[in-house]
């Protein structure tokens, strides 16, 4: 995936996409992007990969929003079909002294959406209050996204948390529009934990994590309120699972098939394993290092000796307490998997390795660690049946890879990080030291005179560039394909009926909607398969979606609808339709808290919250507050100031056009310039810290300039506003 030179970010990079991050949406076209990936510098760029293109336009480069790094984030598709994306990796910074502080590693608080509408990003405002690099995003059946475990900073270490992992359960609102952290302290769960919401609306843990940091605890169910997040541990007399640590293991619901109550709830989890390594001592003692097996973020080598990478088991959720049970055994060693449902309610297994990922089966000499070997053989599993094998991929998609359904029904796999081949030694541009205006921050930063930096990590392993697509047996029968013709209504409420109209009605066999997919890190909460009642009629088939009781079994939100005929053949392209609640639903979020909705009369008086200078002036806000402690108390004074009199001017404003216009032009406009400058001037200062600082100081240096001019500001909104009529519109080419 050809990964062009990009000026604006003083990178050349070469070597192509690397897809750590996929989503499907409803356009048919996947999202996908990697982010920095730590220190090997790949440019902060996103593409989209639209897979009925021609082979030259397949892939269309879009900016990553400023200020960001999508590196280990999570994503849901939200029931409008815009992409959510919380968390990623904090940017990193200059030093005082010139040297790059790497941070991509360390939880940042993002929260953007992409609309897949325009191909743009939308900034929300919004931002996490705990930083999470690894975090679970989780929809529920009410269209509110649920934020889980991730790593936070270290300046958040606890004795109780040696390892920041966020222990809050935050909440994001179905339009995006609102955020809140839910009462409750939440267990502390391996970062990307494997977390899925049940048909009885409870979230239950699967123990497939990117564990190491810290041992994965007893299984637990999460129960959420408007207000509250409850945890309660499975423990016993529940059952327990064959492997409790299955760290890089996926699991995902299985199909669920009419009669529906006999089949929802349950979810199959594939290989995994506890990594260990050569660094930890033995686990004696009851002290948390301990229990964990000694030093943490040591070298890790190689698997614990229980591990069974080749095992899976079914969680049935709708038991009390839950079950697990057994299936048969893999063929192949499953860590870093992909599990991705087919139309024919099958699972695909495909991806992955037998051992722990960075141990290479090649160029590895003098060690005696096992070596990992891919596992190319792709097997599918049968509910009620077993796995069964199936064709060899081309090139290994270990670590680092992402698989999901297309709407032809084949399967697109890219990406995989491969420990037998290693990354070139990459040249990078280096950033001018001339003492002229820095750029806004784009991506890694480099310094130190006009040549070239290399990437400073030899033998690393190779970040696959490239994919390939997977035709599944149905795919490979040689029979025709039905097609669907059209479906009324596209955008279908609970409980409703709609129609799809196909010339092979009477061939027919199931219906089924089909969430598509958004994985990372062998993590995907979305996938769903749900098969629907169904009317034969001539050319016509009449569907009825499940009531809103079932919301939790088929969050709101974009499906792919599957027709598959009695050979088990699905038909040859998907449509989507858009499953919701009956209007007027969702609604806004209520007037918002001082710290959720910033910039309130700018809002108003530019007339939306994306308006370029809105969007400005929050990224600024959460640039000072992230910047450093000094910074958050200087936001949070400011705040105390602002929202003392601002929604009330803003409601005030609202009401009165002429005074609206007079604001925004006579006090918005220049005071966002003004701001504008003192950042460019600040942005001449060395080291973070330093330069927010000196952009504080500025900022309350205008602030206070403004105040003495007030009177003549004042003047200067009521003659402008004599220039407007009521509407608020611009009078007599005034």
């Amino acid at each position: 995936l050809t990964d062009p030179f990009d000026k604006e970010r003083f990178i050349v990079d070469m070597r192509g996409l690397f897809v750590v991050h996929a989503v499907l949406m409803h356009t048919g076209k996947v999202l996908c992007f990697s982010g920095h990936v730590e220190t090997q510098f790949y440019p902060a760029k996103v593409y989209l990969y639209d897979p009925t293109a021609s082979t030259t336009t397949k892939l269309r480069e879009i900016k990553m929003p400023d200020r960001t790094d999508l590196f280990c984030c999570h994503h849901v598709q939200l029931y409008d079909g815009r992409i959510l994306i919380i968390g990623g990796s904090q940017q990193d910074v200059i030093t005082s002294g010139g040297a790059l502080d790497q941070r991509g590693h360390l939880g940042a608080k993002t929260i953007v959406v992409f609309d897949p509408a325009t191909e743009q990003f939308v900034k929300t405002g919004l931002q996490l209050k705990q930083g999470r690099w690894y975090p679970t995003a989780v929809m529920l059946g009410d269209g509110r996204v649920l934020a889980i475990s991730g790593r936070q900073d270290p300046t958040f270490v606890t004795t109780a948390n040696p390892f920041v992992i966020a222990d809050t359960v935050e909440v994001i609102s179905p339009r995006a529009d609102s955020q809140a952290t839910l009462t409750g302290t939440a267990p502390l769960l391996p970062i990307y934990p494997g977390v899925h919401l049940a048909p009885d609306g409870k979230l239950y843990t699967t123990h497939t994590t990117w564990g190491q940091e810290i041992l994965e605890p007893p299984g637990q169910r999460l129960e959420v309120t408007a207000t509250a997040a409850t945890w309660t541990p499975l423990a016993s007399p529940a059952p327990v699972p064959t492997h409790d640590q299955r760290e890089e293991g996926m699991s995902v619901p299985l199909p669920v098939t009419r009669p529906r109550a006999s089949s929802h709830g349950r979810f199959l989890v594939v290989g995994g394993g506890q990594a260990l390594g050569a660094q930890r001592s033995p686990r004696t003692g009851t002290g948390f290092q301990a229990r964990m097996g000694g030093i943490a973020q040591s070298d890790y080598l190689g698997q614990h000796p229980n591990a069974d990478s080749k095992s899976a088991e079914i969680l049935d959720a709708t038991k009390s307490p839950p079950t697990w049970t057994p299936v048969s055994a893999l063929a192949n060693g499953r860590i870093n998997c992909h599990c991705v449902l087919l139309p024919d309610a099958t699972v695909l297994v495909l991806g992955g390795h037998d051992a722990y990922k960075w141990s290479a089966e090649l160029n590895v000499s003098g060690s005696t660690v096992p070596r990992t070997k891919p596992s190319l053989k792709v097997e599918i599993f049968t509910p009620g049946g077993g796995f069964t094998p199936g064709a060899a991929m081309t090139k290994p998609r270990m670590y680092h890879a992402a698989a999901l359904l297309l709407p032809d029904g084949r399967v697109w796999i890219a990406g995989g990080a491969d420990p037998n081949e290693f990354e070139p030694n990459q040249n990078y541009a280096a950033q001018s030291t001339s003492g002229g205006p820095t750029v806004p921050w784009r991506g890694r930063r480099y310094t130190g005179g006009s040549g070239v930096r290399r990437n400073p990590n030899l033998q690393v392993s190779l970040n696959r560039k490239d994919y390939e697509i997977y035709k599944p047996p149905y795919l490979c029968k040689g029979l025709p394909q039905p097609t669907i013709t059209s479906v009324t209504p596209k955008l279908v409420p609970y409980g409703s009926t709609f129609t799809v109209n196909t010339t092979q009605a009477a061939s027919i066999d199931k219906v089924a909607i089909m969430r598509p997919g958004a994985p990372t890190h062998h993590t995907d909460s979305e996938q769903r398969y749900i098969e629907l009642d169904v009317v034969k009629g001539t050319n016509l088939l009449t569907v009825t979606m499940v009531p809103d009781t079932e919301q939790s079994t088929v969050t709101p939100g974009y499906y792919m609808l599957w027709i598959i005929d009695t050979a088990g053949i699905p038909c040859a392209k998907a449509a989507f339709i858009q499953v919701t609640h009956p209007a007027p639903w969702p609604k806004p979020a209520s007037p918002p808290r001082k710290s959720r909705w910033p910039c309130v009369v700018a809002t108003v008086t530019m007339g939306s919250p994306d308006a370029p200078e809105v969007r400005y002036l929050r990224a600024l806000r959460t640039d000072i507050e992230n910047a450093s402690p000094s910074g958050r108390i200087f936001i949070a004074a400011v705040n105390d100031i602002y929202y003392t009199f601002s929604p009330r001017l803003a409601v005030w404003l609202e009401r009165h056009g002429r005074m609206r216009v007079g604001v925004r032009d006579m006090v918005v406009r220049p005071g966002t310039s003004a701001i504008r400058a003192a950042e460019r001037a600040s942005a001449r200062v060395p080291g973070r810290r330093v330069r927010s600082a000196a952009l504080m100081t500025m900022l309350t240096a205008e602030a206070l300039v403004g105040l003495a001019i007030s009177p003549l500001v004042a003047l200067a909104v009521a003659a402008r506003a004599l220039t407007v009529d009521s509407s608020g519109e611009v009078v007599d080419g005034g």
